[in-house]
């Protein structure tokens, strides 16, 4: 256990660049994955849903997140399993059912299973954010937690900022 004084000082230590490295990387990742609802939209009105269905789906992912996010830090708060462990398991549950939205087809039986994937993906979601949050406090320690929880923030937004600039790409060439 570190103690808060071994953080008092002003010099990083030797892994502290590694650690942003990799915190980078997982955040424009994380970026990403949270930028795909944007492709998924698309991808469901190219599949003839309504805006009405779209919207309820991921309405319905957004209400699963938050409701599940306290339930999420509490968890994360009282367990004794690293926080890695379950940033890993949310990201893949977050993308293995953001990925379940491609059986979509004609037919009818598949897009009903658009909807619970939604909730599934939304609850798996709260748990990112919060592991982040965790890992960067075990990181860097409480003096220099705002600021590298705050880039973490910018990578996060600067992922979805280029998902969403592929989407509106994508959308240009396929509705001309």
């Amino acid at each position: 256990m570190v103690r808060d004084e071994e953080y008092q000082t002003n010099a990083a230590p030797r892994s502290a660049t590694t650690a942003s490295r990799a915190f980078i990387i997982v955040s424009f990742a994380i970026g990403v994955l949270r930028g795909l609802p944007a492709f998924q939209s698309i991808f469901l009105a190219t599949q003839g849903w309504s805006q009405e269905n779209i919207s309820l789906a991921f309405f319905l992912m957004g209400l699963s997140a938050v409701l599940v996010l306290p339930f999420a830090g509490n968890w994360l708060d009282k367990t004794n399993v690293d926080r890695r462990i379950f940033l890993v398991t949310a990201t893949i549950v977050s993308a293995f059912f953001g990925a379940a939205i491609l059986f979509v087809q004609e037919d009818k039986q598949l897009q009903s299973l658009v909807y619970p994937t939604k909730i599934i993906e939304g609850a798996s979601g709260s748990f990112i954010g919060l592991c982040i949050a965790a890992l960067t406090l075990a990181s860097y320690g409480p003096l220099r937690f705002d600021k590298n929880i705050a880039s973490n923030i910018m990578w996060v937004h600067a992922g979805s900022a280029v998902t969403a600039i592929a989407a509106a790409a994508l959308v240009s060439l396929i509705f001309p």
